[in-house]
C-alpha cells in the first residue's frame, strides 16, 4: 500500500502540529489523500473532533470513491479523537455549520472567491484563541494566488478587527481570533 503524498512541506507539517496541539474542535477544508489530516489528528486533543470537508469529486459512493478510501486509510493510521468526513463542498458545509471551532485549516479550492467563501463561512465560528491556517497563502511562481489574495485583503492592507497574524511557516499563514466581534 502506497502512503499518501503530502501537499505540505516538513516545515508546514510542524506548523500544523504546533497550532493543532491540544485543540478539541478542528476542521480541515480540502482533504485530498489525508496527509495533512493525519498530522492534525496526531496533534489534536485525545478526545477532540476533527471534521474533514471535501467533495471527493469522483463519486459520492464510498465504495467506488478511491480518493475517499485513500483519505480514510491515511487518517485512520491514528486513532486519536473522532473524525467526521463531510462529503460536500466547503460552502455547503458552512451553510449547515452551527458549532464553535478552535482550529480551521483552509486547503481546498484555491481560487480567491472560494478561499474568501471558506473564510466567511467558517471564521464566524472560531472562538477567541482559535486559529485559521491558510495553505499556499504566500505568493510563489506557478502557484495559485487565491489564498495570498485573501490574506492581503483581510490582514495586510487593512487588518481585520479582532484578528492577528500569528505565524508564517512555508506557505502557511496562521491568523488567530484575539477578541469576539
Amino acid at each position: 500500500m502506497q502512503r499518501a503524498q503530502p501537499q505540505h512541506t516538513a516545515e508546514e507539517a510542524t506548523c500544523l502540529t504546533r497550532w493543532a496541539a491540544g485543540r478539541r474542535r478542528l476542521v480541515e477544508i480540502g482533504v485530498a489523500e489525508g496527509a495533512s489530516a493525519l498530522v492534525i489528528r496526531r496533534a489534536m486533543h485525545p478526545t477532540g473532533d476533527l471534521w474533514l470537508i471535501d467533495p471527493f469529486h469522483l463519486s459520492r459512493n464510498p465504495l467506488f470513491n478511491t480518493g475517499l478510501v485513500a483519505a480514510k486509510r491515511t487518517v485512520n493510521r491514528c486513532r486519536r479523537g473522532r473524525v467526521h468526513f463531510i462529503i460536500e463542498t466547503s460552502q455547503d458545509a458552512a451553510r449547515e455549520w452551527s458549532q464553535p471551532i478552535d482550529f480551521v485549516f483552509v486547503d481546498g479550492d484555491h481560487r480567491r472567491e472560494a478561499v474568501l467563501a471558506d473564510w466567511q463561512g467558517f471564521s464566524q465560528w472560531i472562538e477567541v484563541g482559535g486559529v485559521v491556517l491558510l495553505h499556499d497563502a504566500v505568493r510563489r511562481p506557478g502557484h495559485p494566488n487565491g489564498p495570498a489574495d485573501v490574506i492581503d485583503e483581510l490582514f495586510r492592507r487593512r487588518p481585520l478587527k479582532g484578528w492577528q497574524t500569528v505565524d508564517l511557516s512555508g506557505s502557511i499563514v496562521a491568523v488567530q481570533r484575539m477578541q469576539q466581534k
